[in-house]
């Protein structure tokens, strides 16, 4: 009698196990990506009667409104990592993504998300980083006595 032979797919197995069943082993479809209309992008007092009372309020709406689309753009996108490692974040973070993302951006893994954000931090604080490293490295005082 044959044995049956049973094919695994891995790559599934471990997109199940990071958290990415929504997007996993799907093309990402056009409705998918976040994208930023001219609908999104008009004031967000456009159809308040009471739009103009102050001009610096508008201009805090306005720098909010693209602080708001930027923050989109950068961490809200879909996608998938593509080479991942499994890494363990705390209960609190994680369960506050979790309805973050659910709530913001439902097509959105969370795998991906915090892949974005460590990625700006890193880009952000790359001389910072750097410097720590060489400094460790090369085992040298910060101050000479």
């Amino acid at each position: 009698m044959a044995k049956k032979q049973v094919i695994v797919n891995e790559e599934m197995i471990k997109g199940i196990m990071a958290g990415d069943i929504p997007n996993y082993g799907k093309d990402i479809p056009e409705e998918a990506i976040i994208t930023l209309g001219e609908s999104e992008q008009s004031d967000c007092g456009a159809n308040n009667p009471e739009s103009a009372p102050v001009e610096k309020s508008v201009a805090k709406q306005k720098k909010r409104k693209d602080s708001t689309d930027s923050y989109r753009k950068q961490f809200l996108l879909g996608g998938n990592v593509q080479q991942r490692q499994q890494a363990y974040i705390g209960i609190n973070n994680y369960q506050f993504i979790q309805r973050f993302l659910s709530v913001v951006a439902p097509k959105v893994s969370m795998s991906k998300y915090i892949d974005d954000v460590l990625t700006a931090h890193i880009e952000q604080y790359q001389e910072e980083i750097d410097s720590l490293y060489y400094n460790q490295i090369n085992n040298k005082p910060l101050y000479k006595k």
